[in-house]
Protein backbone atom coordinates (compact mmCIF):
# COMPACT_ATOMS: atom_id res chain seq x y z
CA UNK A 1 0.00 0.00 0.00
CA UNK A 2 1.34 3.39 -0.98
CA UNK A 3 0.36 6.89 0.03
CA UNK A 4 -1.70 8.39 -2.77
CA UNK A 5 -2.45 11.92 -3.76
CA UNK A 6 -5.13 12.74 -6.29
CA UNK A 7 -3.86 14.37 -9.46
CA UNK A 8 -4.34 18.11 -9.37
CA UNK A 9 -5.32 18.22 -5.69
CA UNK A 10 -4.21 21.40 -3.98
CA UNK A 11 -2.78 21.06 -0.52
CA UNK A 12 -0.14 22.36 1.88
CA UNK A 13 3.53 22.33 0.88
CA UNK A 14 5.36 19.01 0.86
CA UNK A 15 6.53 17.96 4.29
CA UNK A 16 3.58 19.49 6.11
CA UNK A 17 1.02 16.83 5.25
CA UNK A 18 -0.43 14.36 7.69
CA UNK A 19 -0.53 10.72 6.63
CA UNK A 20 -3.76 8.72 6.89
CA UNK A 21 -4.72 5.12 6.44
CA UNK A 22 -8.05 5.08 4.59
CA UNK A 23 -9.85 1.79 5.28
CA UNK A 24 -12.83 1.56 2.98
CA UNK A 25 -15.45 -1.01 2.13
CA UNK A 26 -15.90 -1.07 -1.65
CA UNK A 27 -19.46 0.18 -2.05
CA UNK A 28 -20.62 2.31 -5.00
CA UNK A 29 -21.74 5.86 -4.35
CA UNK A 30 -23.77 6.99 -7.39
CA UNK A 31 -23.53 10.69 -6.60
CA UNK A 32 -19.73 10.39 -6.81
CA UNK A 33 -19.75 8.40 -10.03
CA UNK A 34 -19.50 5.00 -8.36
CA UNK A 35 -16.12 4.66 -6.65
CA UNK A 36 -15.86 7.20 -3.79
CA UNK A 37 -12.10 6.76 -3.25
CA UNK A 38 -10.83 9.40 -5.72
CA UNK A 39 -13.16 12.03 -4.27
CA UNK A 40 -12.24 11.19 -0.68
CA UNK A 41 -8.51 11.18 -1.45
CA UNK A 42 -8.79 14.51 -3.29
CA UNK A 43 -10.73 16.20 -0.48
CA UNK A 44 -8.34 14.94 2.20
CA UNK A 45 -5.31 16.01 0.16
CA UNK A 46 -6.76 19.52 -0.03
CA UNK A 47 -6.84 19.46 3.78
CA UNK A 48 -3.21 18.40 3.97
CA UNK A 49 -3.83 14.68 4.47
CA UNK A 50 -2.27 12.09 2.17
CA UNK A 51 -3.90 8.67 2.10
CA UNK A 52 -2.77 5.10 1.98
CA UNK A 53 -5.85 3.26 0.72
CA UNK A 54 -6.72 -0.18 2.08
CA UNK A 55 -9.85 -1.83 0.70
CA UNK A 56 -11.60 -4.48 2.77
CA UNK A 57 -12.03 -7.92 1.24
CA UNK A 58 -13.47 -11.19 2.57
CA UNK A 59 -9.93 -12.34 3.37
CA UNK A 60 -8.80 -8.87 4.49
CA UNK A 61 -11.24 -7.56 7.10
CA UNK A 62 -11.04 -4.00 8.33
CA UNK A 63 -9.44 -4.78 11.70
CA UNK A 64 -6.68 -6.85 10.09
CA UNK A 65 -5.82 -3.99 7.72
CA UNK A 66 -5.46 -1.60 10.66
CA UNK A 67 -3.31 -4.00 12.67
CA UNK A 68 -1.06 -4.58 9.68
CA UNK A 69 -0.62 -0.86 9.10
CA UNK A 70 0.23 -0.21 12.75
CA UNK A 71 2.70 -3.09 12.88
CA UNK A 72 4.56 -2.27 9.66
CA UNK A 73 6.62 0.89 9.72
CA UNK A 74 5.73 4.20 11.32
CA UNK A 75 2.04 4.47 12.20
CA UNK A 76 -0.18 6.90 10.29
CA UNK A 77 -1.22 10.18 11.86
CA UNK A 78 -4.86 9.12 11.68
CA UNK A 79 -7.06 6.31 10.40
CA UNK A 80 -10.12 7.08 8.29
CA UNK A 81 -12.82 4.36 8.20
CA UNK A 82 -15.27 4.67 5.30
CA UNK A 83 -18.19 2.26 5.42
CA UNK A 84 -21.00 1.36 7.78
CA UNK A 85 -21.01 0.02 11.33
CA UNK A 86 -19.58 -3.27 10.07
CA UNK A 87 -16.46 -1.32 9.08
CA UNK A 88 -16.42 1.44 11.70
CA UNK A 89 -16.69 -0.90 14.70
CA UNK A 90 -13.82 -3.27 13.86
CA UNK A 91 -11.52 -0.38 12.90
CA UNK A 92 -12.34 1.40 16.16
CA UNK A 93 -11.72 -1.78 18.14
CA UNK A 94 -8.36 -2.37 16.47
CA UNK A 95 -7.24 1.19 17.25
CA UNK A 96 -8.52 1.00 20.83
CA UNK A 97 -6.67 -2.28 21.38
CA UNK A 98 -3.50 -0.73 19.98
CA UNK A 99 -3.92 2.26 22.28
CA UNK A 100 -4.43 -0.02 25.27
CA UNK A 101 -1.25 -1.83 24.34
CA UNK A 102 0.61 1.48 24.32
CA UNK A 103 -0.58 2.54 27.77
CA UNK A 104 1.44 1.89 30.87
CA UNK A 105 0.02 -0.28 33.61
CA UNK A 106 0.42 2.20 36.43
CA UNK A 107 -3.11 3.66 36.26
CA UNK A 108 -5.80 1.55 34.68
CA UNK A 109 -8.29 4.42 34.90
CA UNK A 110 -6.25 6.79 32.77
CA UNK A 111 -7.10 7.20 29.12
CA UNK A 112 -4.65 6.07 26.44
CA UNK A 113 -3.74 9.62 25.50
CA UNK A 114 -2.91 10.48 29.09
CA UNK A 115 -0.79 7.57 30.23
CA UNK A 116 1.33 6.16 27.44
CA UNK A 117 4.73 4.58 27.42
CA UNK A 118 7.65 6.82 26.38
CA UNK A 119 7.61 7.29 22.62
CA UNK A 120 4.18 5.69 22.20
CA UNK A 121 1.28 7.63 20.76
CA UNK A 122 -2.30 6.87 20.00
CA UNK A 123 -3.76 7.14 16.51
CA UNK A 124 -7.09 8.97 16.20
CA UNK A 125 -9.99 7.74 14.10
CA UNK A 126 -12.20 9.54 11.61
CA UNK A 127 -15.46 8.12 10.25
CA UNK A 128 -17.08 8.54 6.83
CA UNK A 129 -20.59 7.01 6.82
CA UNK A 130 -21.23 4.84 3.75
CA UNK A 131 -23.58 2.29 5.32
CA UNK A 132 -27.33 2.17 5.65
CA UNK A 133 -27.74 3.09 9.32
CA UNK A 134 -24.31 4.23 10.58
CA UNK A 135 -25.21 3.99 14.27
CA UNK A 136 -21.73 4.71 15.63
CA UNK A 137 -21.27 7.80 13.47
CA UNK A 138 -24.77 9.00 14.26
CA UNK A 139 -24.12 8.67 17.99
CA UNK A 140 -21.15 11.02 17.56
CA UNK A 141 -23.06 13.56 15.50
CA UNK A 142 -21.07 12.86 12.33
CA UNK A 143 -23.08 13.90 9.24
CA UNK A 144 -24.34 11.27 6.81
CA UNK A 145 -23.29 13.38 3.81
CA UNK A 146 -19.81 12.41 2.64
CA UNK A 147 -18.54 15.95 2.06
CA UNK A 148 -19.88 17.10 5.44
CA UNK A 149 -18.10 14.17 7.13
CA UNK A 150 -14.90 15.14 5.30
CA UNK A 151 -15.32 18.70 6.60
CA UNK A 152 -15.33 17.27 10.14
CA UNK A 153 -11.98 15.59 9.48
CA UNK A 154 -10.51 18.76 7.97
CA UNK A 155 -11.63 20.82 10.98
CA UNK A 156 -9.53 18.58 13.24
CA UNK A 157 -11.71 18.62 16.38
CA UNK A 158 -11.45 15.36 18.33
CA UNK A 159 -12.66 13.87 21.59
CA UNK A 160 -12.11 10.74 23.65
CA UNK A 161 -14.91 8.17 23.62
CA UNK A 162 -15.64 5.05 25.64
CA UNK A 163 -16.03 1.45 24.59
CA UNK A 164 -17.52 -1.58 26.28
CA UNK A 165 -15.88 -4.97 26.73
CA UNK A 166 -17.32 -8.47 27.13
CA UNK A 167 -15.73 -11.88 26.57
CA UNK A 168 -12.57 -10.04 25.58
CA UNK A 169 -14.38 -8.20 22.75
CA UNK A 170 -14.76 -4.45 22.50
CA UNK A 171 -18.09 -2.96 21.42
CA UNK A 172 -19.14 0.60 20.66
CA UNK A 173 -22.89 0.25 20.14
CA UNK A 174 -24.68 -2.44 22.14
CA UNK A 175 -23.93 -5.85 23.61
CA UNK A 176 -26.31 -8.20 25.33
CA UNK A 177 -27.06 -11.61 26.76
CA UNK A 178 -30.18 -13.71 26.59
CA UNK A 179 -32.80 -14.37 23.99
CA UNK A 180 -31.91 -11.57 21.57
CA UNK A 181 -28.40 -13.03 21.24
CA UNK A 182 -29.93 -16.21 19.78
CA UNK A 183 -31.29 -14.18 16.86
CA UNK A 184 -27.91 -13.13 15.47
CA UNK A 185 -26.51 -16.58 14.49
CA UNK A 186 -29.58 -17.13 12.31
CA UNK A 187 -28.95 -13.85 10.50
CA UNK A 188 -25.26 -14.59 10.05
CA UNK A 189 -26.00 -18.06 8.66
CA UNK A 190 -28.59 -16.62 6.31
CA UNK A 191 -26.10 -14.06 4.97
CA UNK A 192 -23.54 -16.81 4.35
CA UNK A 193 -26.07 -19.16 2.73
CA UNK A 194 -25.52 -21.73 5.49
CA UNK A 195 -28.96 -23.36 5.59
CA UNK A 196 -28.01 -25.99 8.17
CA UNK A 197 -26.55 -23.35 10.47
CA UNK A 198 -29.62 -21.19 10.06
CA UNK A 199 -31.95 -24.07 10.99
CA UNK A 200 -29.85 -24.84 14.06
CA UNK A 201 -30.00 -21.21 15.11
CA UNK A 202 -33.77 -21.05 14.55
CA UNK A 203 -34.25 -24.08 16.79
CA UNK A 204 -32.20 -22.32 19.49
CA UNK A 205 -34.44 -19.26 19.18
CA UNK A 206 -37.58 -21.26 19.89
CA UNK A 207 -36.00 -23.47 22.57
CA UNK A 208 -34.66 -20.60 24.63
CA UNK A 209 -36.47 -20.38 27.97
CA UNK A 210 -36.41 -17.10 29.84
CA UNK A 211 -36.12 -17.16 33.62
CA UNK A 212 -34.93 -14.86 36.35
CA UNK A 213 -31.67 -13.10 35.62
CA UNK A 214 -29.64 -11.73 38.54
CA UNK A 215 -27.15 -8.93 37.93
CA UNK A 216 -24.48 -7.34 40.10
CA UNK A 217 -23.87 -3.68 39.21
CA UNK A 218 -20.46 -2.22 40.03
CA UNK A 219 -19.85 -5.00 42.53
CA UNK A 220 -22.32 -3.49 44.98
CA UNK A 221 -25.92 -3.67 43.84
CA UNK A 222 -27.93 -6.80 43.00
CA UNK A 223 -30.78 -6.55 40.51
CA UNK A 224 -33.10 -9.48 39.76
CA UNK A 225 -35.49 -9.47 36.82
CA UNK A 226 -37.60 -11.94 34.88
CA UNK A 227 -36.37 -10.55 31.60
CA UNK A 228 -35.76 -12.51 28.42
CA UNK A 229 -32.67 -10.48 27.63
CA UNK A 230 -30.17 -8.01 29.07
CA UNK A 231 -29.28 -5.12 26.76
CA UNK A 232 -26.01 -3.37 27.63
CA UNK A 233 -25.51 -0.17 25.65
CA UNK A 234 -22.44 2.00 25.18
CA UNK A 235 -24.24 4.36 22.79
CA UNK A 236 -27.87 5.21 22.03
CA UNK A 237 -28.42 3.47 18.67
CA UNK A 238 -28.36 -0.12 17.50
CA UNK A 239 -29.56 -2.35 14.68
CA UNK A 240 -31.74 -0.50 12.20
CA UNK A 241 -30.81 2.76 13.95
CA UNK A 242 -33.44 2.54 16.65
CA UNK A 243 -32.81 4.24 19.97
CA UNK A 244 -32.44 1.24 22.27
CA UNK A 245 -30.83 3.44 24.97
CA UNK A 246 -31.60 7.02 23.92
CA UNK A 247 -29.77 8.83 26.71
CA UNK A 248 -26.58 6.75 26.65
CA UNK A 249 -23.44 8.80 26.24
CA UNK A 250 -20.13 7.76 24.77
CA UNK A 251 -18.03 9.76 27.21
CA UNK A 252 -19.40 9.18 30.73
CA UNK A 253 -17.56 5.96 31.62
CA UNK A 254 -20.85 4.10 32.13
CA UNK A 255 -22.93 1.47 30.37
CA UNK A 256 -26.73 1.55 30.17
CA UNK A 257 -28.41 -1.74 31.16
CA UNK A 258 -31.99 -2.24 30.00
CA UNK A 259 -34.26 -5.01 31.33
CA UNK A 260 -37.69 -6.07 30.11
CA UNK A 261 -39.51 -7.30 33.21
CA UNK A 262 -42.08 -10.00 32.46
CA UNK A 263 -41.75 -9.72 28.66
CA UNK A 264 -42.31 -12.79 26.54
CA UNK A 265 -40.57 -13.32 23.22
CA UNK A 266 -43.48 -11.86 21.26
CA UNK A 267 -43.62 -8.87 23.64
CA UNK A 268 -39.95 -8.17 23.12
CA UNK A 269 -40.15 -8.38 19.34
CA UNK A 270 -43.19 -6.10 19.33
CA UNK A 271 -41.43 -3.59 21.58
CA UNK A 272 -38.29 -3.53 19.43
CA UNK A 273 -40.43 -3.08 16.33
CA UNK A 274 -42.30 -0.17 17.89
CA UNK A 275 -39.03 1.49 18.91
CA UNK A 276 -37.61 1.00 15.42
CA UNK A 277 -40.68 2.62 13.89
CA UNK A 278 -40.61 5.49 16.38
CA UNK A 279 -43.99 4.92 18.05
CA UNK A 280 -43.05 3.09 21.25
CA UNK A 281 -45.15 4.02 24.25
CA UNK A 282 -43.85 4.32 27.81
CA UNK A 283 -43.83 0.90 29.43
CA UNK A 284 -43.17 0.64 33.18
CA UNK A 285 -41.79 -2.87 32.65
CA UNK A 286 -38.81 -1.48 30.72
CA UNK A 287 -36.23 -0.49 33.35
CA UNK A 288 -32.72 0.86 32.82
CA UNK A 289 -29.71 1.17 35.11
CA UNK A 290 -26.27 2.64 34.66
CA UNK A 291 -23.04 1.09 35.83
CA UNK A 292 -19.41 0.74 34.83
CA UNK A 293 -19.44 -3.03 35.42
CA UNK A 294 -22.34 -5.43 34.90
CA UNK A 295 -21.94 -9.02 36.06
CA UNK A 296 -24.55 -11.70 35.39
CA UNK A 297 -24.66 -13.85 38.54
CA UNK A 298 -27.30 -16.25 37.26
CA UNK A 299 -28.09 -18.18 35.19
CA UNK A 300 -24.53 -19.44 34.78
CA UNK A 301 -24.58 -19.44 30.97
CA UNK A 302 -26.38 -17.19 28.53
CA UNK A 303 -25.81 -16.66 24.80
CA UNK A 304 -24.21 -13.27 24.20
CA UNK A 305 -23.40 -10.84 21.41
CA UNK A 306 -21.27 -7.72 20.96
CA UNK A 307 -22.44 -5.17 18.37
CA UNK A 308 -24.62 -7.86 16.84
CA UNK A 309 -21.80 -10.40 16.46
CA UNK A 310 -22.37 -13.73 18.28
CA UNK A 311 -19.65 -14.32 20.89
CA UNK A 312 -20.80 -17.62 22.37
CA UNK A 313 -21.84 -18.05 25.98
CA UNK A 314 -21.33 -15.15 28.34
CA UNK A 315 -18.05 -15.76 30.17
CA UNK A 316 -17.16 -12.36 31.66
CA UNK A 317 -18.79 -9.24 33.03
CA UNK A 318 -19.70 -6.33 30.77
CA UNK A 319 -17.26 -3.50 31.51
CA UNK A 320 -16.97 0.10 30.40
CA UNK A 321 -13.59 1.09 28.95
CA UNK A 322 -13.34 4.85 29.51
CA UNK A 323 -11.53 6.99 26.93
CA UNK A 324 -10.75 3.96 24.81
CA UNK A 325 -10.37 5.88 21.58
CA UNK A 326 -9.80 9.38 20.20
CA UNK A 327 -12.13 10.25 17.34
CA UNK A 328 -12.78 13.23 15.09
CA UNK A 329 -16.21 14.72 15.78
CA UNK A 330 -18.05 17.94 15.02
CA UNK A 331 -17.82 20.77 17.49
CA UNK A 332 -20.42 20.36 20.26
CA UNK A 333 -23.91 21.45 19.25
CA UNK A 334 -27.05 22.08 21.34
CA UNK A 335 -28.67 18.72 22.14
CA UNK A 336 -31.46 17.49 19.93
CA UNK A 337 -34.96 17.64 21.34
CA UNK A 338 -35.81 14.48 19.42
CA UNK A 339 -33.90 11.99 21.56
CA UNK A 340 -36.19 10.38 24.12
CA UNK A 341 -36.39 7.23 26.24
CA UNK A 342 -39.31 5.07 27.33
CA UNK A 343 -37.50 3.44 30.23
CA UNK A 344 -37.54 3.89 33.99
CA UNK A 345 -34.08 4.79 35.24
CA UNK A 346 -31.78 4.22 38.17
CA UNK A 347 -28.07 4.84 38.43
CA UNK A 348 -25.49 2.84 40.33
CA UNK A 349 -22.92 5.33 41.63
CA UNK A 350 -20.23 3.48 43.55
CA UNK A 351 -17.36 5.36 45.11
CA UNK A 352 -14.66 5.94 42.51
CA UNK A 353 -17.01 5.94 39.53
CA UNK A 354 -16.65 8.72 36.99
CA UNK A 355 -20.00 10.09 38.14
CA UNK A 356 -18.92 10.12 41.76
CA UNK A 357 -15.77 11.95 40.72
CA UNK A 358 -17.76 14.64 38.97
CA UNK A 359 -17.36 13.53 35.35
CA UNK A 360 -21.13 13.78 34.99
CA UNK A 361 -23.74 15.25 37.31
CA UNK A 362 -24.76 13.02 40.19
CA UNK A 363 -28.21 12.88 41.75
CA UNK A 364 -31.49 12.54 39.92
CA UNK A 365 -31.33 12.04 36.18
CA UNK A 366 -32.82 15.05 34.44
CA UNK A 367 -32.98 16.12 30.80
CA UNK A 368 -30.33 18.74 31.58
CA UNK A 369 -28.04 16.20 33.26
CA UNK A 370 -28.34 13.96 30.23
CA UNK A 371 -27.76 16.75 27.75
CA UNK A 372 -31.31 16.25 26.47
CA UNK A 373 -33.66 19.07 25.63
CA UNK A 374 -37.42 18.83 26.02
CA UNK A 375 -40.07 18.04 28.59
CA UNK A 376 -39.86 15.00 30.85
CA UNK A 377 -42.73 13.40 32.68
CA UNK A 378 -41.42 12.15 35.99
CA UNK A 379 -43.14 9.95 38.52
CA UNK A 380 -42.29 9.32 42.13
CA UNK A 381 -40.20 11.40 44.49
CA UNK A 382 -36.78 12.33 43.09
CA UNK A 383 -33.90 11.01 45.14
CA UNK A 384 -30.16 10.82 44.56
CA UNK A 385 -29.28 8.11 42.09
CA UNK A 386 -32.78 7.30 40.96
CA UNK A 387 -35.64 8.89 39.10
CA UNK A 388 -38.40 7.52 36.94
CA UNK A 389 -38.53 9.11 33.52
CA UNK A 390 -40.73 8.60 30.49
CA UNK A 391 -39.92 9.88 27.06
CA UNK A 392 -41.01 9.47 23.50
CA UNK A 393 -38.69 7.59 21.16
CA UNK A 394 -37.45 9.26 17.96
CA UNK A 395 -38.28 7.70 14.59
CA UNK A 396 -35.36 5.99 12.91
CA UNK A 397 -33.90 7.78 9.90
CA UNK A 398 -34.86 6.60 6.44
CA UNK A 399 -32.07 4.51 4.88
CA UNK A 400 -30.14 5.98 1.98
CA UNK A 401 -31.70 5.64 -1.42
CA UNK A 402 -28.56 3.83 -2.50
CA UNK A 403 -29.64 0.24 -1.94
CA UNK A 404 -26.10 -1.02 -2.55
CA UNK A 405 -24.88 0.26 0.82
CA UNK A 406 -25.38 -2.80 2.96
CA UNK A 407 -22.60 -2.38 5.52
CA UNK A 408 -25.22 -1.69 8.25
Amino acid sequence: MQYERAAGAAGPPAGTQRLALLVIKPVPVPELGGDPVPHIVRRLAAAGIECRVATTQPNQPAAALVREALACGPPPDLVVAAGGDGTHGPVAAALAEASAGATSHGDSDAGPAENTQPGARTVPLALIPLGTFNNFARSLGIPRQIDAALDVIAAGHSRAVDAGRVNGRLFFEVAGAGWDATLFPAGESLKRGNVAGMLTAVRSIFRFQAGEIVLLLDGARRVASRTPTVVVANGPYFGSSFAVAPTSRLDDGLLTVTLFEGFGKADLLAYFASVAEGHARPDPRVVSHRAARVEVLSPPTLPAHADGEPIGSLATAFEAVPRALTIFTPLPQPPSAALRSTARWSIAQPTGSREAQGATPSGPVTPEAEGIAGDAVTTGTPRPGSQTMRWKVPPRPAPDADAERTDR
